[in-house]
């Protein structure tokens, strides 16, 4: 007897697709050129994210899109046993899965130090031959280094045919002060977010001569490492994630058009 239903496996790609996406995606507020990055992230052998985001200025308004792909496989597929049955250990088949997500960032300084934006999404996978598909709406503000902020405010319904998956809203808060010593600059930060449970990461990032960087950091899940270099407008950062079934490995370049990249 196999357990195959497209929709379970929607939440995960859906968070999956989201849990890179910094503070600045709410509050670009070194942002005042257009901005440009891509990602690439690995996971476990078995998941390849890629994504472009760009950012731009009009008049105070920040605006942003960013296009987030998602490609699983081959994942393996067990038989579900019921008592008394026997297994051999082998998957009985393998699928693929595609996921996208869109997003439309706004975001506005009401103030030199306070700044709101939202997020509007679009998200769209396909799975085993069925499609799943919806909308969704994030909102966030920002009061210096302290940003707080809701994903999922409607609770994002994703719909399978006849099923669909209900994403929570998640609560989150964000302390990330900036401290310089000269040319030098570290970063602490403690991320807080409250969905189904609590879920902290805590990262430190030093910045030398504005050129150099390495970040360390912790979170429920386990422990990154990496390293950044900062050249005028370019900045080329990658990110080594532990945890218990396997490891993921982050690239990001980012392109600051017309002006040089702040770390």
């Amino acid at each position: 007897m196999l357990f195959l239903l497209a929709g379970l496996y929607s939440f995960d790609f859906y968070e999956v697709s989201q849990e890179r996406y910094p503070s600045w995606l709410f509050y670009p507020s070194g942002v005042d050129t257009p901005f440009v990055s891509f990602f690439w992230s690995s996971r476990f052998g078995m998941e390849q994210e890629f994504s472009l985001s760009y950012f731009n200025i009009f008049d105070e308004l920040a605006t942003g899109f960013s296009g987030d792909v998602l490609y699983s496989g081959p994942v393996p597929v067990f038989p579900y046993l019921e008592e008394g049955d026997t297994a051999t250990g082998e998957p009985v088949m393998t699928f693929s899965d595609v996921a996208l997500l869109l997003t439309l960032n706004f975001s506005y300084p009401f103030t030199d130090e306070l700044r709101g934006g939202m997020n509007l999404k679009i998200y769209r996978e396909g799975a085993f031959g069925y499609t799943g598909s919806g909308a969704g709406i994030d909102l966030g503000i920002g009061y210096r280094f302290v940003h707080i902020s809701m994903r999922d405010v409607f609770r994002t319904r994703i719909v399978w045919g006849d099923h669909v998956d209900v994403i929570e809203r998640a609560y989150g808060i964000l302390f990330s002060p900036s401290f310089s010593f000269g040319e030098n600059t570290l970063i602490p930060s403690l991320s807080i977010e409250k969905k189904y449970g609590f879920f902290y990461l805590f990262s430190l990032e030093y910045i030398y001569h504005r050129i150099f960087g390495v970040n360390l950091s912790v979170s429920g899940y386990g422990f990154s490492f990496g390293g950044a270099l900062h050249l005028k407008s370019l900045s080329l950062s990658y990110l080594y994630t532990s945890l218990d079934a396997g490891g993921i490995h982050k690239i990001e370049l980012k392109w600051k058009m017309g002006g040089e990249y702040e770390p």
